[in-house]
C-alpha cells in the first residue's frame, strides 16, 4: 500500500520546489494583509483628531511635510509612492492639512550623479532661520535686532582686521 502511494509523490527537486514557492506565496499575502491591518489602526487612531472641532480662533492643524530621495536612489518618485501609499491615507483619516515639500539635493561628481547627505537638515534650517529674519525684521524698534545687527558689524570688521594682518603679515593699527 505505500509502494503505491510512494510512487506517486513527486521527486525532491520538485518537492524543493513548490515548497518554496508555496513559503514565497505565504510571505507576501501575510505581509500584504499584516500591513492594510497596520494602516487600518493607524487611521483609526488618527480618525478621532478629525471628529473635534477646531474654533474660528484655533490655529489650524498643519504640518510640514518633506519627502527626501532615498540614498540608494536620485528621484522622488518611490518616495513620492511611498508617501501616497501609507502615510497620506492616515492624514486624511486625521483631517489634517499638510503642506509637502520633495527634497531631491544631487550632485555630479567625475561624471557621477549621487545624492547629498543632509539636504533636509539644510532646507530646514535655512527656513527656520529666514522665518526667525522675517519675524524680528517685522517687529518695530527692536532691541534684539538692533544687538544682533550691531554684532554682524563687528563681525565683518573683525574679519577685514584679519584678512588685513594676513595680507601684510603684521598687526593692523
Amino acid at each position: 500500500m505505500f509502494a503505491k502511494f510512494r510512487q506517486k509523490l513527486p521527486g525532491p527537486k520538485a518537492t524543493a520546489f513548490w515548497t518554496t514557492a508555496a513559503t514565497l506565496v505565504t510571505v507576501y499575502r501575510y505581509n500584504k494583509r499584516e500591513s492594510t491591518r497596520l494602516l487600518d489602526e493607524y487611521k483609526q487612531r488618527a480618525s478621532h483628531a478629525a471628529l473635534e472641532t477646531i474654533g474660528s480662533l484655533d490655529t489650524p492643524r498643519k504640518v510640514h511635510v518633506y519627502v527626501a530621495v532615498p540614498m540608494s536612489e536620485l528621484g522622488t518618485r518611490r518616495a513620492r509612492q511611498h508617501w501616497e501609499k501609507y502615510i497620506l491615507p492616515v492624514f486624511a483619516a486625521g483631517a489634517l492639512d499638510y503642506e509637502i515639500t520633495l527634497v531631491n539635493e544631487t550632485e555630479t561628481e567625475n561624471g557621477v550623479e549621487r545624492v547629498i547627505r543632509g539636504g533636509v537638515h539644510r532646507l530646514v534650517a535655512d527656513e527656520i532661520k529666514d522665518r526667525r529674519r522675517r519675524q524680528l525684521e517685522s517687529e518695530d524698534d527692536n532691541e534684539e535686532l538692533r544687538l544682533w545687527r550691531a554684532a554682524l558689524d563687528e563681525r565683518k570688521a573683525e574679519n577685514e582686521r584679519r584678512e588685513l594682518k594676513n595680507k601684510l603679515g603684521v598687526e593692523p593699527g
